[in-house]
């Protein structure tokens, strides 16, 4: 039995309610019938249903590939949009916890409000036997619940960076390749200082983002430390910190007013009025950058150090009627060869957790629609992964989140607004959804 690992941590559900007209469709795909199974000897007339929930219809292909070897199982694909993914989850653990999937597909973003819970399989125990050296020493912390146990298994890499427009580089900064972009804006302020200068000289329309919410994104996720420990939330002075970057890119008119994955930020890319992006490879499943007839992408490191964004855990809930099927899916798609070439070759391209150590120079070059010649996985390994923070999950994540970007999106909304205003708005919205929380005085 081939072996790998992961987890993440946290839990709370206390807050949320039911009702919220979440958006589900429920598809069953059919398998395969040729290719005898390898892990328990069920009889072609028994199948077993495996319930996913996940937001990418890319699963049911890959499920396809995996029916191949299992022709005793099926697969009941719920699609839940990555936005609800969460409250869904909580509305069935109010409930009782007696409808959850047979695999859990959960983001970074909110795995640390679940996987500290007591409701999943331990995957170090049989028949599971979980080997953590599969994965490399960064997805480590993700690997635990907050007792230690391994309770889920890595499935995307998620190291983040910036794509900036190569031709438009070069017109504003004289800049082209990734290495001089990153030389250039070591930090924030030596690119907020070249931003203004460009712009005061300058008679066009110029943006480096579109959205404060991109930047707000980066920020979040620079850091390797947890936000909550022990119910206390931890170096508060870090969301200061934030707010006053944000609001010296605001106040000097270097991004544009734009809802962060809205519509409208979405055909900002064809526009082509702004200078720079967030990026990481989920970013695929929406066709984000290949909307660019120029091919002119390229990828950098951000000021400060590259991210994780994103990243998919895999886990199976103690109550799952299918466990050993379920782990033989999980096995399959977070550790298979078969997997590790479907990622690359499916339309929303991918990089397996367990490739980190093992992939080899053919599997890690990548070309991407909207990049051109420039090899994204290549950079994607060499730099992108390189000294990436790590950021460890905690209980409270997407409570942060909200409230954090809450206050983010109200930045523009109020001319009088500072970064100590905007941080005393974030703490108001994070004690009103999290009372409980400990938040300490900023010094």
């Amino acid at each position: 039995m081939k072996k790998g690992v992961i987890g993440a941590i946290a839990g709370i559900i206390s807050m949320y309610g039911v009702g919220l007209g979440l958006t589900m469709q429920i598809d069953k795909v059919e398998e395969k019938e040729e290719v005898v199974q390898d892990y328990a000897e069920i009889p072609q007339t028994e199948k077993e249903v495996l319930t996913v929930w996940y937001w990418d219809t890319a699963l049911k292909d890959a499920f396809a590939v995996f029916a191949e070897q299992y022709p005793g199982i099926e697969l009941e694909y719920v699609h839940i949009p990555n936005f609800e993914y969460a409250e869904q989850f909580r509305s069935v653990l109010i409930t009782g916890g007696e409808n959850l999937p047979d695999i859990c597909m959960l983001q970074d973003k909110f795995a640390g409000d679940f996987l500290s819970m007591d409701i999943w399989e331990n995957l170090e125990k049989e028949p599971y036997e979980l080997d953590t050296a599969v994965f490399s020493d960064s997805m480590q912390p993700y690997m635990k619940d907050r007792n230690g146990n391994i309770v889920a298994v890595p499935y995307n890499l998620a190291a983040s960076g910036l794509a900036y427009r190569e031709s438009m580089m070069q017109d504003v900064f004289g800049l082209r390749t990734p290495q001089e972009v990153e030389m250039a804006f070591p930090d924030w302020n030596s690119l907020i200082c070249a931003g203004e200068e460009y712009k005061n000289a300058s008679q066009e329309q110029f943006y480096l983002f579109s959205s404060l919410g991109d930047v707000a994104t980066v920020l979040f996720n620079q850091t390797d430390e947890p936000y909550v420990v022990d119910g206390r939330l931890q170096e508060p002075e870090r969301f200061l910190h934030y707010f006053k970057i944000l609001h010296s890119l605001y106040d000097k008119g270097l991004v544009d007013d734009i809802t962060q994955c809205s519509n409208q930020w979405y055909d900002e890319f064809e526009n082509g009025r702004f200078l720079f992006s967030p990026w990481s490879m989920w970013l695929n499943q929406n066709k984000t950058f290949s909307r660019n007839e120029e091919e002119d992408w390229r990828l950098t490191v951000p000021p400060g150090g590259s991210y994780k964004w994103g990243g998919v855990v895999c886990a199976i809930p103690q109550g799952s009627r299918h466990k050993e099927a379920a782990w033989e899916l999980i096995r399959f798609l977070t550790m298979s060869e078969e997997s590790a070439r479907f990622g690359k070759e499916t339309e929303n391209r991918f990089f397996l957790c367990s490739s980190e150590k093992y992939a080899t120079e053919e599997y890690k070059s990548m070309k991407l629609k909207g990049f051109g010649t420039f090899d994204v996985g290549d950079f994607y390994f060499e730099r992108l992964m390189r000294d990436a923070y790590q950021r460890q999950l905690s209980p409270y994540d997407s409570f942060i989140d909200v409230a954090y970007h809450t206050a983010v999106k109200a930045i523009p909304q109020d001319e009088t607004a500072t970064p100590e205003s905007s941080y005393q708005y974030f703490v108001e919205r994070l004690s009103e959804s999290l009372p409980e929380l400990e938040i300490p005085s900023l010094e």
